[in-house]
């Protein structure tokens, strides 16, 4: 099995990258800019590649990376493609019923992004044939991302620089986090079994942003959660995982989902010391 991991600079790519060095897989990583010409020598193409206008711009192949990499990976017969998709294509629901492979997508959607990966999907299995399409639709991957533009990232760097973790929704809104090298081993693992179809990545579990901050602020040594103006809860979601399981052998609990962010936490605290030295 020889792998082409196409966006090696992304936050998730680079612990992909780690995990497929782990167990000594043969792997090619490139960014957007590097692509190989031709994949005649690859079993798998994963890509971790976004054009920044997918987030603000209507729909259009030119902006679509996913599209775009499909269409060569056609061109071979036996190539398995990875999409790595959003669980925004999905209704999120205050009833916490976990989202399935198989939810109604959202015909009216207020989020740009989320209609757009409505539409990559769809092209994408216009393009490549079901038994060469891996679509992996992921929760709320996190890590330590201080400096990034991401919900975790922002956490990080409102809590280094005031000491408090500032939220525009309520603390007690549930959402569905998993660690991104948890995420990295069950994607490894759907690819090594050949796994194709829609498969959610997430814990099946539902985390608060109250414990998930706390924990954060816990690890960190102090800190404390803010709210912004009137906040309600909104755009909770919990994706169904069973399917996942039932192809690999990765599990986590809401204790290991805890301990990772009470990590990220030390190691900021960590950097921020070694900043003042």
């Amino acid at each position: 099995m020889k792998v082409l991991i196409i966006g090696k600079n992304s936050f998730v790519a680079k612990y992909f990258i780690s995990a497929c060095a782990e167990i000594k897989l043969n792997y090619v990583a490139c960014s957007h800019l590097d692509i190989p010409k031709k994949f005649d020598d690859f079993t798998w193409v994963v890509n971790f590649t976004i054009n920044p206008n997918f987030f603000t711009d209507k729909y259009s192949e030119a902006i679509d990376q996913d599209v775009l990499i499909a269409k060569q990976v056609s061109k071979y017969q036996h190539l398995k493609y990875v999409m790595i998709s959003s669980r925004m294509v999905c209704d999120s629901n205050n009833l916490l019923i976990p989202m399935l492979e198989n939810c109604k997508v959202k015909k009216k959607h207020n989020s740009i992004y989320g209609f757009n990966k409505i539409l990559s999907e769809k092209y994408c299995r216009s393009i490549i044939k079901f038994d060469n399409l891996l679509i992996i639709r992921g929760s709320n991957i996190f890590g330590y991302e201080y400096g990034r533009k991401s919900f975790t990232g922002a956490v990080l760097n409102r809590l280094i620089c005031k000491s408090e973790i500032l939220l525009d929704i309520s603390k007690k809104t549930i959402r569905d986090f998993i660690p991104v090298n948890y995420f990295s081993d069950c994607l490894m693992q759907l690819m090594l079994k050949k796994s194709t179809g829609v498969y959610n990545i997430g814990s099946g579990l539902g985390t608060s942003l109250e414990d998930f901050c706390n924990a954060i602020i816990e690890g960190y040594g102090g800190g404390s959660i803010a709210t912004l103006g009137d906040v309600v809860i909104k755009d909770q979601f919990i994706l169904d995982n069973q399917k996942l399981l039932g192809i690999v052998s990765c599990r986590i609990d809401k204790s290991s989902i805890l301990q990772y962010a009470k990590n990220i936490g030390k190691k900021l605290k960590i950097e921020e010391r070694e900043c003042n030295v």
